[in-house]
């Protein structure tokens, strides 16, 4: 999710974050220092989403905002952004993933990336097919996908190993057809270092027909143009209110779609998170 010319590589990651641009774990609104590289350090405490724009701010600096604001040309113009952005910004393992890749084979393949259009790719047409056969992650392929969400916690993400079959029993439960929705969430929390944000891109690439994943940026988006969902308004609160009601957060994209079509939940969240990372710092200044 990232555009070259405005992030670095590090920035990049699906890093959904702060002002360093970067993707934001489950803990607030606002991030430090990424993974993506955020994927990073320390991190300020949640603030409000805020839907006000500074008065002058040319029709450029909001490229996109259409009359009908997130349309179906919005929709399409910021996700291909999004992928051309990826293509443009290499892949490099930060070294602690180095380290864990050198002592786990499955995680070798991540040496052949060379972009993170090639690792989010490598995610959605490998791990979640996979994923999707099997009903259940290996641990490789969650600390793939929790690490493209947020870096910052790979060492508690692989402290799950400590217990063998713990990942593989977690989200073989979550995954379950007789698993409620509201509660798949929850059951993947039992996981060390999975959150909100984690969860929700864990199912997004089980099932992203489905669930999309919750994230800074998008939030940011959201709240810019005044989108609202049973009669709350995104920017009424704070990140991570909407992380305690992602069902809401969802359903809001869900509507979304529903006007966008043949969009799909998957353009629709890298849409909205590309917008925002180009756009809300300067729309919330």
């Amino acid at each position: 999710m990232i555009d070259a010319s405005v992030c670095t590589t590090a920035s990049h990651q699906r890093l959904r974050g702060s002002h360093t641009v970067t993707r934001v774990g489950p803990q607030g609104v606002l991030g430090d220092g990424h993974q993506h590289a955020q994927r990073a350090s320390g991190r300020q405490g949640p603030q409000r989403l805020s839907s006000t724009r500074t008065t002058d701010m040319s029709h450029h600096e909001l490229m996109g905002q259409t009359p009908l604001g997130i349309d179906q040309a919005f929709v399409r113009e910021w996700s291909e952004r999004y992928q051309s952005g990826a293509v443009k910004t290499g892949w490099h393992p930060g070294p602690k993933l180095v380290a864990a890749m050198q002592s786990r084979p499955a995680l070798h393949v991540l040496d052949d990336l060379t972009n993170y259009w090639d690792l989010e790719d490598h995610i959605f047409s490998t791990i979640g097919p996979s994923v999707r056969q099997t009903g259940s992650f290996t641990v490789a392929e969650l600390v793939t996908v929790a690490y493209w969400k947020t870096p910052r916690p790979l060492t508690a993400y692989l402290s799950n190993e400590e217990m063998p079959g713990t990942i593989t029993s977690v989200t073989r439960e979550a995954l379950s057809p007789t698993e409620p929705e509201l509660g798949r969430r929850g059951t993947l929390r039992k996981l060390n270092g999975v959150g909100v944000p984690v969860a929700s891109a864990i199912l997004t690439v089980w099932s992203p027909d489905d669930f999309t994943i919750i994230d800074v940026w998008a939030l940011r988006t959201l709240s810019h143009f005044n989108q609202t969902v049973d009669e709350v308004t995104v920017s009424e609160h704070l990140q991570s209110w909407w992380e305690r009601n992602y069902e809401l957060y969802l359903k809001l994209c869900r509507s979304i779609v529903d006007r966008v079509a043949p969009s799909t939940l998957r353009d629709v969240d890298r849409a909205l998170w590309k917008w925002g990372q180009v756009n809300a710092t300067k729309s919330t200044s």
